[in-house]
């Protein structure tokens, strides 16, 4: 990892010839992170169209988001995925919005929808690197770098769109921002706070496990840390979690609450059989 302790000049000179410096003398190692890179990025995408895993959910999925990109934003779904069994109990839309992006961008085929999920595991791939080098050397972060872009596992759940597949770039990217808010170094902890919460509540919308486990380990790394953000970034927060949350909100004044009742409901059957 390449850092920069110096001023900046008003034309950034200083700064350039500093990674120019710099490149030249870690160029192999550069060049090791790109092949990784690189041989990430081609187990993901080599033949993605053509060997797209496509079954009964990215069915369901796709029959859900394809009438709003062919009529428009207005047919998207106010909740999304299913969750804890059955049809009833429902996350929030947040994957379906991204598939609809991604549609939309790519086109409205089963590739279009699933190349949001390819293009957020090839970028997990650099912010895995960087994740690691706040913890560990350069060698050793490498080395998982390298585990990480070949793993089967990564691959193979990256070459569909099912929405746990995004969750690795969002909780990388998620804790990435959290660490950078959390060091006493960090000029903009403000910033990075209001993304890595921005993120995680993306996430509580994604996956049942991942809207109880994420805030379950942060909220007390806070509680026990007690970082100190300025008045404005918590409000921001707030806003950032309405604005997210009002899909699920609105369809539940519209069905008078019929989501929230399924969530209780399923709660007091789980505590039941406890």
């Amino acid at each position: 990892m390449l850092y920069w302790t110096g001023q900046l000049t008003g034309n950034n000179s200083d700064l350039t010839m500093y990674l120019i410096e710099k490149i030249k003398n870690n160029k192999w190692e550069i060049a090791l992170l790109f092949t990784l890179i690189a041989i990430g990025i081609f187990l993901r995408s080599y033949n993605f169209s053509d060997w797209l895993h496509f079954e009964i959910d990215q069915s369901y999925d796709t029959l859900l988001v394809s009438p709003a990109a062919d009529n428009g934003i207005g047919n998207l779904p106010l909740l999304g995925p299913t969750a804890g069994g059955g049809r009833a109990l429902r996350l929030g839309p947040a994957f379906y919005y991204m598939e609809y992006l991604s549609a939309k961008l790519f086109g409205n085929t089963p590739t279009g929808h699933a190349m949001l999920v390819l293009i957020f595991s090839i970028l997990s791939l650099p912010l895995f690197y960087l994740f690691c080098r706040r913890y560990f050397s350069r060698f050793i972060s490498t080395g998982l770098l390298a585990l990480f872009s070949s793993s089967l596992y990564m691959v193979i759940y990256s070459r569909f769109s099912w929405s746990p597949n995004v969750l690795p770039f969002l909780i990388l990217l998620a804790f990435y921002a959290l660490l950078r808010s959390l060091s006493p170094d960090e000029k903009k902890k403000d910033l990075w706070f209001i993304i890595s919460s921005a993120v995680i509540i993306i996430i509580t919308q994604i996956h049942f496990n991942a809207f109880f486990i994420i805030p379950a380990v942060i909220l007390p790394l806070l509680v026990i840390i007690r970082p100190k953000f300025k008045l404005r970034t918590w409000a921001g927060i707030a806003l950032v979690l309405v604005i997210l949350y009002s899909p699920v909100i609105i369809s539940d004044i519209e069905n008078k609450g019929q989501n929230l009742h399924y969530f209780i409901k399923k709660f007091k059957r789980s505590g039941n059989k406890a």
